[in-house]
């Protein structure tokens, strides 16, 4: 390499430019750039929203949230207890209705009976007497309604009629003295009103 002196005599070697003083103006260079970028998706971005929520239809401002008014309602341990005395004066006069349909002929088989479907479900006596309400689906084409009622003890059924537009049958059973369920006033039920649902359809208490 070619020796050169400077104005104040300083020899030395020529090596080239600096790579690292090139190299960090390139980086600046990038870096600079990349901002400028970044700078400008920001400044389109929030130019982009605030047309957004300029067209935007305004949202009504909801009011602030009342408090529940209790109006002396029960506390949960008062509806628990009443719950348990509404199932205690209800369960027995609750039944599990056992039902062997007919057979519909089948003109394909050698045995015109065929083979029967058996079902289960609930009713609630309504009569001293016997009379049992329940369910139109739970009768449907029965030849044969046991009914087992909560002490244990177990009775033939007959069916008194039944509708299926309702979903409500009567069937009849031949005893008497029996617990029974006091029907109320649909008119008198409102929404939002409690529902307690009794019943036995496996048979279980």
């Amino acid at each position: 390499m070619d020796e050169i002196q400077n104005e104040k005599g300083f020899e030395g070697q020529v090596r080239g430019p600096n790579p690292i003083k090139s190299g960090g103006g390139a980086r600046g260079l990038w870096i600079a750039l990349t901002v400028f970028v970044i700078a400008a998706l920001v400044i389109a971005v929030a130019v982009i929203q605030g047309a957004y929520h300029k067209n935007r239809v305004n949202i009504p401002v909801l009011p602030e949230a009342r408090a529940a008014s209790t109006n002396g309602a029960p506390s949960p341990a008062e509806l628990s207890s009443s719950f348990r005395e509404v199932a205690k004066a209800i369960k027995p006069a609750v039944v599990y209705v056992d039902v062997v349909e007919r057979a519909e002929a089948d003109p394909s088989q050698l045995d015109p009976s065929g083979p029967r479907r058996e079902g289960a479900g609930s009713g609630f006596i309504v009569t001293e007497d016997g009379y049992i309400l329940t369910n139109n689906h739970v009768v449907g084409n029965a030849g044969k309604i046991n009914v087992t009622l909560s002490d244990g003890r177990k009775f033939k059924a007959t069916v008194i009629g039944k509708d299926a537009g309702t979903d409500l049958a009567v069937i009849k059973i031949d005893t008497s003295g029996l617990p029974v369920v006091v029907l109320g006033d649909s008119n008198d039920v409102e929404q939002g009103d409690w529902v307690l649902a009794l019943g036995s359809p496996f048979g279980l208490q």
